[in-house]
């Protein structure tokens, strides 16, 4: 009997601990919890390491501080860099980074965040939310994906070679997004609360980033 006391009591605590991590919406298991980093991309083995915090998939290349994203080649390829970490709550993006693929219909690239999966982005069926910086839109948007849904306004701005630095504030279901210093984006969408970090290319699009900055509270 007191046996059958102490299985239950240990079962009850278990759901109920389940129950509550759900609630605050805790990463898959086995994910780690993002935390605040900066990276230059000075090692260019670092992205092939096990230990990195990058997950990659497609055309990419690290070298000179500089990592590349894209195949100019491939209009099919689905190429990416993603945190492997989840980030559950409020954090900051910087990125720097310039478009170096020549005009297309739609190439550009994409900065993500609250990504559901590393399984998706772009042709694979990305979830989450997405800054584009595309030539098919001319421009800036904020989007959330599947669905192409938009979340703000497209912004016009010139699409260039040019080197640009782009920050994204998450508080809670409000994201804020500046362009060289210039806000463009104050939205809000409570679809995704929480999710991985990426940079990734569309339709061959190709994009050099040297700098990124998470920043968490």
């Amino acid at each position: 009997m007191r046996f059958r006391l102490y299985f239950l009591l240990i079962i009850s605590v278990a759901l109920l601990t389940f129950g509550f991590n759900l609630a605050l919406g805790a990463p898959p298991a086995g994910v780690p919890i993002g935390k605040a980093f900066v990276d230059n991309f000075d090692n260019p083995k670092a992205l092939s390491d096990p230990k990195s915090r990058w997950q990659v998939s497609g055309t990419v290349v690290a070298g000179r501080g500089i990592v590349t994203v894209g195949n100019p080649k491939d209009n099919m390829e689905n190429t990416w860099i993603a945190t492997k970490a989840f980030y559950t709550g409020d954090f900051t993006l910087d990125v720097r980074a310039r478009l170096i693929s020549e005009p297309r219909l739609w190439g550009g690239y994409g900065i993500w965040f609250r990504m559901q999966s590393l399984t998706g982005i772009y042709r694979d069926g990305g979830q989450g939310y997405v800054l584009g910086y595309v030539y098919g839109d001319r421009g800036l948007t904020l989007q959330r994906w599947p669905g192409v849904h938009p979340v703000a306004p497209r912004v016009r701005v010139n699409l260039d070679r040019n080197w640009h630095n782009i920050k994204i504030v998450v508080r809670g279901n409000r994201i804020t997004a500046y362009f060289d210093g210039k806000q463009v984006f104050d939205a809000q969408d409570s679809e995704y609360k929480e999710g991985h970090i990426g940079i990734g290319t569309c339709y061959r699009g190709v994009v050099e980033v040297d700098y990124v900055k998470v920043s968490v509270p």
